[in-house]
């Protein structure tokens, strides 16, 4: 029977045969894994439904022409989502569903980013830290933004291009091209999205740094630095008639609880994670005895992240706690404004246990070994329906549609003649997406702006949907003007959000003895199905005009 230290030894020689073959066929490998995330990825997007802001950024896109799509964004009616529009524009000329087509820029921007990020760590360290870092990048919270139809994945991918450029040339200060690719990384990054202008500080700092070692000033670096925020100017006006509009009334309002959940979330969905990095402490004297008899090889190779390479990752993992109070200045905050700290706390973890168990090829092999056996067996279970999903990219819709048409709250709304209102925006555009035509055809969206301050959670809806409803093709009435016309009409009602602002105007309603509503069901689930009939008209306050 094998001894202890035995037993470690041997270990600790199976995990570097396995490192050093993930040296040799490290391209090959990453090729694989990229090519099955893809597929597992469409696979992923063919089952699941297209969300708010995706469908109204589809219909976005839909709009007749790149000038069109321009105009939306340049009268500030959204703030993110530009360039993922006009990228989606071309975009729906494939034979594709829209599940796939229009998820199909993050999907391919999230594994370009991902490459990034790989080669960023892999001129660090052994190619086994680098997969690890990948591995535990591909899951929360970059993993839920990937088949997300929106402009995040583009800034993703900016940053970790400029990362990559930056690293490279900081080695080679007398390549200006790489100055030029941070550039555009940034420039990209803060055209997806305006909270790309933080990026700025992390580059900066680092780049301070570097020329201090180096005492020499890298001009032509501090000028892809310095320049890259000007990307901002061509939607600078629709971005502050953005801010005007929605400004302090946006849903999502900075606070510190925020910003501690980000990191709360983060670290509660990849535990795993955290405490396969932690028991590392029981394979690090193993894979150092074992880096000792390589004569320090890999040392000489992998150097390991230098001293402004960790200031820009510490800084990047530390976004949402610096960019807080500047968020103020903006009225809104929200995770995924900031997933640029997802990239810096993963290689923040992955690149300090590297550290700590001497840059070893076989710590490295392990690491990545137990990431994988979690991350894989989430990320790849789509895999079957991806395959099915390229084979047949035209189904996908018709069989989202044709579950969503069996629940039985659907079908209570589609057996009737009645006018059908949702009871918020979540719920009114997925019915308008994937609802029976017939449905569809009755289905409005209500708002009460002239009472707004009585159901505050419902003003950024009201807002969007009273700015933008009619412009692309959503049925939009104020209450006043709907109710004396419909009498009567069925409500469904998401339990989860509590109506925003209409179940429970209606609820006032029916104890002033206005109105009655009649609860049909289903039973147990939601949404709920109601019933609502008006025996007496309320009065109507006039809502005053919404202005920039």
């Amino acid at each position: 029977m094998l001894s202890g230290s035995a037993a470690r030894r041997m270990a600790g020689a199976a995990f570097e045969q396995i490192g050093e073959l993930m040296e040799e066929r490290a391209g090959v490998l990453m090729a694989a894994l990229l090519g099955l995330l893809f597929v597992a990825l469409v696979g992923l997007s063919a089952q699941d439904y297209l969300w708010y802001d995706e469908l109204v950024l589809l219909r976005v896109a839909q709009l007749p022409g790149w000038h069109a799509i321009w105009s939306f964004y340049a009268g500030g009616l959204d703030t993110i989502g530009l360039m993922y529009a006009l990228v989606l524009h071309a975009m729906l000329r494939l034979r594709a569903d829209a599940e796939i087509s229009a998820r199909l820029p993050a999907i391919l921007m999230f594994l370009a980013a991902l490459e990034c990020v790989f080669l960023f760590v892999r001129r660090r360290y052994p190619a086994a830290y680098a997969f690890a870092a990948v591995l535990l990048l591909m899951m929360y919270p970059l993993l839920t933004f990937a088949v997300f139809a929106k402009s995040y994945m583009l800034e993703i991918a900016g940053l970790a291009f400029a990362m990559l450029c930056w690293q490279r040339g900081s080695e080679e200060p007398g390549h200006w091209y790489r100055a030029l690719g941070v550039w555009f990384g940034l420039a990209v990054a803060v055209y997806a999205h305006s909270f790309g202008i933080f990026l700025f500080v992390p580059f900066a700092v680092a780049q301070g740094l570097a020329d201090w070692r180096r005492k020499r000033v890298h001009w032509v670096m501090w000028a892809a630095l310095l320049l890259y925020p000007a990307s901002l100017l061509p939607v600078l006006h629709g971005a502050l008639l953005a801010s005007r509009l929605y400004g302090s009334h946006f849903w999502a309002q900075p606070g510190l609880a925020l910003m501690k959940q980000t990191y709360i979330d983060y670290f509660q969905k990849n535990w795993r994670f955290v405490v396969m990095l932690l028991a590392m402490a029981l394979v690090i004297p193993v894979s150092s005895a074992t880096q000792r008899r390589r004569q320090g090889s890999e040392r000489q190779e992998r150097e390991g992240l230098s001293m402004p390479e960790w200031v820009l990752v510490v800084l990047l993992a530390s976004l949402p706690m610096w960019v807080l109070p500047a968020s103020y200045l903006l009225h809104a905050y929200r995770a995924d404004y900031v997933l640029a700290y997802a990239i810096g706390l993963a290689l923040v973890l992955v690149c300090g246990v590297a550290e700590r168990a001497g840059r070893s090829v076989a710590a490295g092999a392990a690491v990545c070994m137990l990431f994988a056996s979690v991350t894989l067996r989430i990320d790849l279970k789509t895999l079957p329906e991806g395959v099915r999903a390229l084979e047949h990219p035209q189904q996908v819709h018709a069989g989202l549609q044709a579950a969503y048409d069996s629940q039985p709250w659907v079908k209570l709304l589609a057996g009737s003649d009645l006018p059908v209102l949702a009871g918020d925006h979540l719920l009114y555009t997925r019915l308008d997406a994937y609802a029976p035509r017939p449905l569809r055809s009755r289905l409005y969206f209500l708002t009460d702006f002239a009472q707004v301050d009585e159901y505050p959670q419902s003003d950024t809806s009201q807002r969007n949907f009273l700015l933008f409803g009619e412009m692309l093709g959503y049925q939009t009435m104020d209450v006043g003007r709907f109710v004396p016309n419909h009498r009567e009409f069925l409500m469904a009602v998401q339990g989860t959000t509590g109506g925003l602002w209409l179940e429970p105007y209606l609820l006032k309603q029916q104890e002033r003895g206005n109105a009655t509503l009649t609860f049909l069901g289903p039973d147990a689930t939601v949404p709920n199905v109601y019933d609502v009939r008006f025996e007496r008209l309320p009065e109507f306050p006039v809502a005053q005009a919404l202005r920039p």
